[in-house]
Order: structure tokens, then C-alpha cells, then sequence
């Protein structure tokens, strides 16, 4: 899998199903990471257990990525951005 330009919500969730080295990043990869969240009635609603669930498949040293982008897998409704290619190698 290469990255090459915004990898955003749900497709982070590549850190967690492929082996680190079968992912790469290009100078234009960006992972955009954020709460899990729904719409009901014209508001949005946090979705703890999913976001619980979807923090939990991220291997340690992404939480602690996002630990330091002070993100502990509670709700945080603002996307945190981090250039690909310090998450997973340069591709070649």
C-alpha cells in the first residue's frame, strides 16, 4: 500500500491491518486521525465505543504517536494530521 497524498479516518485503520512493511508513504502522505462519530438529528454525536475500539487496533507506538499530539483515544473532534512517511518507510 502506497501513501500518497491524505490517508484520512477510517484508511489510518492501515497501520493496524497490514504488516508495516507492505505500507509506504510518499513525500504527500498524510494520516488524519479523529474520534469516531455519527449524525443523529442534525448533531454530531461521539461514538466512544467505537472510537475505544478503533484506538485499540492502533499498535503502541501509533497511540503514543498520538499521545504526544495530546490524543488518548477519547473524543477529540479536530483531525490530527502527521506526515506518513514518520509513521511507516519512505517508499523507494
Amino acid at each position: 500500500m502506497i501513501i500518497d497524498g491524505p490517508c484520512l479516518s477510517a484508511c489510518t485503520l492501515v497501520l493496524s491491518l497490514l504488516p508495516r512493511d507492505k505500507v509506504c508513504a510518499t513525500p504527500f502522505g498524510l494520516f488524519g486521525f479523529h474520534s469516531a462519530w455519527y449524525k443523529e438529528e442534525g448533531e454530531v454525536r461521539f461514538a466512544k465505543e467505537a472510537t475505544r475500539l478503533i484506538w485499540n487496533m492502533y499498535p503502541r507506538d501509533v497511540q503514543k504517536r498520538l499521545v504526544d499530539l495530546n490524543w488518548t483515544g477519547d473524543e477529540h473532534p479536530e483531525m490530527i494530521y502527521v506526515q506518513a512517511q514518520t509513521m511507516v518507510n519512505r517508499c523507494d
